[in-house]
């Protein structure tokens, strides 16, 4: 009896100690912070933000836009935790003279100010936060700097900082002091219990000194500090709570007065990067901020949230170039959507990891996403049909990609793969035969230079016989194929003569005496592919004009469309949580998410309609934009099966290249592979 009045009351105390533990808090370990980052674009793509400020209600910048200086205000919010912002409202500026550059702003003593450059003077606007402009100040700055940064004061005074100079002003804009060190250089001024301080650093020193602006002697008091500090300011921060800020790229700091800090956040925990991207840096409170990238226009919203780790954790299969670059993508994938933990996989990009992927794609709930360069994985082995996941997704829909993408990748009725982006590809014609032949095809262009007694060459010498059928292989299988039979024929005369072209260049590449590929010859024609340029810098036409072979003319089309390197998605049917796989998955394929990336990279088209659109507008001339139209209209997509097919049309036409058979002989061959293969596939 006394046994098991023990163990009764062994019980009860296990149950009170699991009771108690029930009530207590989580420990350290449970908590993380969750990040969530959207950009914008509120001066345009190809804008550039030149000062941003906020208030606790109202967020002001300024900066250059497509057409020209630009100041204006977002309204934004705080609802549960996030700061959501409205539309952008352009401030109407007075009329100034040309050449006017936006420089700085700030917000203080219930305003914002901005400071102006004139051709020969600066200009200071007082705005209140609704929009309207309530004076102008012409302030004197001294020294033969420009003022890079404005800070305001508490009294409605302000300073103007340059990199040997700082100037304070009263409210009236009339200079009260002003200081000078070209032994140093000063970094933008904070604002610390109400006086002015100045970081600086001294030339041949690795330490910045924080000094205090005294007023009565013009001179910076330094203000001595227990140990040196090791950072150097990487962006001018503001704070609509009034808190002096640095960001020293590893964290994001607040300063007292006696130099002292204290970590706001680290940005590698929240973004996986380091601060020293950003110019501007502003924190609207303590879980929400804004940063903008370097001379861009993007606007990042961040918002933070701690709370219990309860994550799910997401297996990425990466194969072919992502897989190489692994330890990268782990760090950016961990960061692209908060509510995952991600695990990334490399297999390599050789067949042996190919045929470990398609294993464990195949065996039993061992990855979630699939991640490839767009043609090494056949999407029709094992991967989930992603239509329905799109229709049931309460803000993407079909409608929101690329048309024309969603239905060339289709097969059977089915979305087994989608691309984030894509790359166009073309033929481009120079020189006299931009004149002729009419309709442009490649097999007359020799003949044509003949007629006109041209002597250069056609080719460069990087287009061996491999290289030149490798690079319109996708296109001459495309006019290859007879739709009404199902079936490639290789025995046309347009074919037979690309073919027959092809064997007229080298059987290798020649090379110099360091083993390097001689290019040294002038090509008339040569593959190209086509760039949208970065935003902010509208391409212009080149200087010699140049034809595509892109079918408009009907002649030859040589375009072609490839996915994005490392941005072919698929989810594994063994995958145990669709849903999930797809809400980290659509992030990367929304508007913002594509802009970021094609921002950030400068090449590729983003997949999502409405970002092609802007990316388009904002970076290329309306008859570009039409070209670009045409290739993505009549360009052969490169998926899997036309690697394999054009893989099939290379290796049967080598015999015919050695010398080993004839033409005739090695199109048979080749014919009846290609249709073999075409109708298992497709039946």
């Amino acid at each position: 009896m006394k046994k098991v009045l023990c163990l009764l009351t062994a019980a009860a105390l296990l149950l009170t100690l699991c009771a108690c533990g029930a009530e207590e808090a989580p420990s350290e370990a449970e908590y993380y912070w969750r990040a969530e980052t959207e950009s914008r674009y509120p001066l345009g793509l190809n804008g550039v933000i030149q000062g941003l400020a906020a208030s606790d209600d109202c967020i002001f910048l300024c900066g250059e836009s497509e057409d020209g200086p630009l100041l204006g205000r977002i309204p934004y919010e705080i609802r549960e935790g996030r700061a959501v912002p409205g539309g952008m409202e352009a401030v109407e500026l007075p009329e100034l003279a040309e050449g006017r550059r936006m420089l700085d702003l700030d917000f203080g003593a219930g305003k914002f100010y901005v400071l102006i450059v004139l051709p020969e003077s600066y200009l200071v606007l007082t705005c209140l936060p609704d929009g309207s402009i309530e004076d102008n100040l012409s302030p004197v700055f001294v020294g033969d700097e420009e003022p890079k940064s404005i800070l305001v004061t508490e009294d409605g005074g302000f300073c103007l900082r340059s990199l040997h100079n700082i100037c304070l002003y009263d409210c009236t804009g009339k200079q009260t002091a002003a200081f000078s060190d070209y032994l140093s250089d000063l970094y933008p001024p904070l604002l610390i219990g109400g006086d002015v301080f100045a970081q600086s650093l001294p030339m041949g020193s690795g330490a910045v000194r924080l000094c205090r602006l005294n007023r009565e002697t013009e001179k910076l008091e330094e203000i001595r500090r227990e140990t040196e500090a090791e950072y150097l300011p990487r962006s001018l921060c503001r704070s609509a709570l009034g808190t002096a800020l640095i960001n020293e790229g590893r964290e994001l700091l607040s300063i007292g007065p006696d130099g002292q800090t204290e970590t706001v956040l680290n940005w590698a925990e929240l973004t996986g990067e380091t601060g020293t991207e950003y110019r501007y840096v502003c924190q609207l409170n303590d879980n929400n901020f804004l940063m903008t990238p370097g001379d861009s226009g993007e606007l990042i919203l961040l918002n933070r949230d701690y709370r219990p780790d309860e994550r799910k954790t997401l297996r990425i299969g990466f194969y072919g170039q992502a897989s190489a670059m692994l330890s990268v993508l782990q760090n950016s994938y961990a960061h692209i959507n908060g509510d995952y933990r991600v695990e990334c996989i490399g297999y390599g990009s050789d067949e042996a990891g190919l045929s470990r992927l398609m294993l464990d794609v195949g065996a039993g709930d061992k990855l979630d996403i699939v991640v490839s360069d767009g043609w090494q994985v056949d999407p029709s082995g094992g991967f989930a049909d992603l239509y329905p996941l799109i229709d049931a997704d309460p803000e993407l829909c079909r409608e929101d990609f690329v048309p024309w993408m969603l239905n060339r990748l289709e097969d059977g009725g089915q979305l087994k793969q989608i691309w984030g982006g894509f790359i166009l590809s073309t033929m481009e014609a120079r020189g006299p035969l931009t004149e002729g032949p009419e309709p442009l095809r490649l097999a007359d262009c020799q003949s044509y230079l003949d007629g006109i007694a041209y002597e250069g060459p056609l080719f460069g010498s990087i287009h061996t016989k491999e290289n030149l059928l490798n690079n319109i292989a996708v296109n001459l299988l495309s006019a290859a194929y007879d739709e009404e039979t199902g079936c490639y024929d290789l025995r046309t005369p347009e074919v037979m003569a690309l073919l027959a072209l092809c064997n007229t260049r080298p059987l290798d590449f020649t090379f110099d005496e360091n083993g390097r590929i001689i290019q040294d010859e002038p090509a008339l024609v040569s593959v190209t592919e086509l760039q949208l340029g970065s935003p902010g810098d509208k391409k212009e036409e080149p200087a010699a004009p140049v034809r595509y072979f892109d079918g408009s003319d009907s002649g030859d089309n040589f375009s072609a469309v490839f996915c994005d390197y490392r941005a072919c998605y698929m989810i594994p049917k063994t995958c145990a949580d669709k849903e999930s796989a797809w809400a980290f998955l659509r992030t990367m394929l929304k508007e913002d998410w594509q802009l970021k990336t094609f921002t950030e990279r400068g090449i590729g088209f983003p997949c999502n309609a409405a970002a092609l659109e802007r990316a388009l507008a904002a970076c290329m001339q309306d008859e570009r934009r039409e070209e670009v139209s045409t290739i993505l209209d009549t360009g052969v997509f490169h998926d899997y099966d036309m690697q394999q097919l054009s893989a099939i049309l290379v290796e049967g036409m080598r015999p015919y290249f050695y010398g080993d058979s004839s033409l005739e002989n090695a199109i048979d061959k080749t014919q009846s592979r290609l249709n073999l293969y075409y109708a298992e596939r497709h039946g």
